[in-house]
């Protein structure tokens, strides 16, 4: 699917379904929602001004902020910067958000995306959320990890931490069920979709 912003062409994935616009909202942005059995999605893009975005290439500036930012219940998924196949610079992050159990229950990941074009940057920002049977990722890695590991004790050991600084402690931290290598056996949880969108965004723009 490809949309038209401001003179340039946006290719966005073919399983996003796109939102109407509403009162209040930005004039350029548009809104999309995807979702699976297990994820329910929505994905923003907007052109903001190029003094507005993340320093392309400063990840460990992305880091430190956002580590200085985290609430308890959130943690740093993944920052990623480079080139994208059409030789624009970007650099994203991705956060977890723990929502409480009379708000639903279960994680929101939320990406924010921002790619360099000669006008302006795009922002994207996408929210993919578990919804329905929540931790099911959670639930089958520990049972896989303790396979290997031989005891759930010492695959908790090691279960939760920051995926760039073993110091940081604070928060809701990344765990094991959460890194790539898992996205594979759970192509419907969110975490995995959120990732398939922001590599192809990246291959294809």
């Amino acid at each position: 699917m490809n949309a038209l912003l401001m003179n340039e062409v946006i290719v966005l994935s073919d399983r996003l379904t796109q939102l109407g616009h509403r009162p209040g909202d930005p004039p350029h942005a548009a809104f999309f929602s995807m979702e699976s059995e297990i994820s329910k999605d929505i994905v923003q893009y907007m052109p903001i001004r190029k003094d507005q975005s993340m320093d392309y290439g400063d990840l460990q500036g992305l880091i430190t902020g956002i580590h200085g930012a985290l609430g308890e219940s959130q943690g740093l998924i993944e920052v990623g910067t480079g080139k994208t196949g059409k030789e624009r610079d970007y650099i994203y992050s991705i956060v977890k958000s723990a929502l409480p159990e009379n708000r639903g229950g279960g994680v929101t990941y939320t990406l924010c995306l921002d790619v360099d074009y000669p006008a302006f940057c795009l922002r994207v920002m996408g929210f993919f959320k578990e919804s329905g049977v929540t931790g099911s990722r959670d639930t089958a890695v520990l049972e896989l990890e303790t396979r290997k590991n031989g005891s759930v004790e010492e695959v908790m050991k090691k279960w939760s931490r920051d995926p760039y600084d073993e110091d940081y402690k604070k928060g809701h931290l990344m765990n094991l069920s959460e890194q790539r290598e898992y996205d594979e056996l759970f192509p419907a949880h969110p975490l995995s979709l959120l990732r398939e969108f922001t590599d192809q965004f990246i291959r294809e723009n």
